[in-house]
């Protein structure tokens, strides 16, 4: 049975929840975390299993560092007339432009067994 509030339902009414800055800045990689994850010892598992697993710093083919293009870069500082929007529709863009990955095992049940 659909209900009258999903018919009804208007987008725009939502509230966006405000998780507030990610300002919390990771000591093993660097990354910004809100406030509200991090643990008691300040360790955050979900990134690196609290600092157990560790990366390279991120390089292109002739082993130059990474760096973010320089339109995407400047669309993270305040001082950007672009930054609001950008802010305000980050979550927009990234849902637009994230993949989903799978992993299987691929099992051949030609030869009759399991």
């Amino acid at each position: 049975m659909i209900r009258d509030e999903a018919i009804h339902f208007i987008e725009a009414q939502v509230e966006t929840p405000n998780c507030r800055p990610m300002n919390v800045i990771y000591q093993f990689y660097k990354s910004k975390n809100f406030a509200a994850e991090c643990p008691s010892d300040g360790k955050f598992s979900s990134c690196c299993r609290k600092g157990k697993v560790k990366l390279e710093k991120p390089s292109d083919a002739l082993s130059n560092d990474f760096l973010y293009p320089n339109f995407l870069d400047l669309l993270t500082h305040p001082s950007n007339p672009d930054y609001k929007n950008f802010h305000d529709n980050i979550c927009s863009y990234n849902s637009a432009v994230s993949f989903a990955s799978m992993g299987a095992k691929v099992v051949d049940f030609s030869s009759g067994e399991p």
